[in-house]
């Protein structure tokens, strides 16, 4: 594929999948209604990254040329992602959308309960459906290959420390506090049932840590795969 090509294909797939994400953005924008409706307290920063991801969708979706769009103009867009996904604003647009998604579930399992959140997970998880289809259907060049690489490490990898940070805070807030409720109280039944759950508790913050190294073994992996490709590539520009 030649260099001019490669531009091109970046902008139909980037419009496809803008236009997907429209949809995705409003059900998530109709889901922070609905719950402000329902008297939930809504993050103020879910209101700048909703705003912020409608403006990156309509650029996206109209500007002529996405591929001189700079990664300074995408990063003067406020949100939860700033900085995370260079010249893409594809993959940003996808990044603070998983962002409202999150904050919205966490905040319903706070103020309503783990039931609530549950319900409302069923239906913002509809929103992503369309959007399960492949976005790679086929890589025909280095220079495409590289970017899947680079694109894994800043489009999701900061997406998802960030997330599994926040559980084990939740998760190590619980076996704190759940403690110390313990040391207040006599009342047997009141102890034995916390001290299961603190001791479930723990096998999950051990489980979310073995999940993270997990991941940052996949993310060294695809940062080596990158610098491999760019020395092929140099290797064939020396040719």
């Amino acid at each position: 594929m030649s260099e001019l090509q490669q531009p091109k294909l970046y902008q139909e797939q980037a419009k496809q999948q803008c236009a997907l994400l429209e949809n995705t953005w409003s059900i998530l924008d109709q889901a922070t209604a609905d719950l402000k409706n329902q008297e939930l307290d809504i993050p103020p920063d879910v209101y700048t990254s909703l705003r912020t991801t409608k403006s990156l969708i309509d650029l996206c979706r109209t500007h002529s040329r996405l591929a001189d769009v700079s990664s300074r103009e995408i990063d003067g867009y406020l949100g939860f992602c700033v900085g995370c996904c260079g010249q893409d604003v594809v993959t940003r647009v996808k990044c603070e959308l998983k962002n409202v998604e999150d904050r919205l579930i966490i905040q319903a399992m706070n103020q309503r309960g783990k039931d609530f959140a549950l319900r409302l997970q069923q239906k913002t998880v509809k929103a992503w459906e369309p959007l399960q289809k492949r976005i790679i259907t086929c890589i025909e060049s280095l220079p495409q290959a590289i970017k899947v690489q680079r694109d894994v490490v800043s489009g999701y990898h900061k997406n998802i420390e960030e997330n599994l940070s926040f559980w084990l805070a939740v998760e190590e807030d619980i076996v704190s506090s759940y403690t110390n409720l313990i040391k207040k109280t006599d009342d047997v039944k009141f102890n034995t049932t916390l001290a299961s759950i603190i001791t479930d508790t723990k096998d999950h913050i051990e489980a979310l840590e073995s999940t993270r190294e997990s991941f940052k073994k996949i993310i060294t992996n695809n940062e080596r795969h990158a610098m491999m490709l760019e020395e092929l590539q140099q290797e064939q520009v020396g040719k």
